[in-house]
């Protein structure tokens, strides 16, 4: 499944490359595909998860990750 979610605090390609890094490093995420104007993800998952865990594996610095109100869900 995949899930569209609005970030912010990504202002380079560097920062883009940080916040995949983690994400993919969340147990169930497959992939992450981020863009920074406008700053999104789109991230597939084994299963759903919840934004608070892709929060927690962003960290508590600079980066945030929200729901995104036009979320694309696929069930594979």
């Amino acid at each position: 499944m995949k899930h569209s979610y609005k970030l912010s605090g990504m202002t380079c390609v560097n920062c883009m490359a940080t916040v995949k890094r983690r994400l993919l490093s969340h147990p169930g995420v497959t992939s992450a595909e981020l863009t920074l104007d406008p700053q999104r993800a789109v991230i597939e998952m084994d299963a759903h998860i919840d934004t608070s865990e892709l929060q927690t594996a962003l960290g508590g610095g600079k980066y945030k990750i929200y729901d995104d109100m036009t979320r694309e869900q696929k069930v594979m």
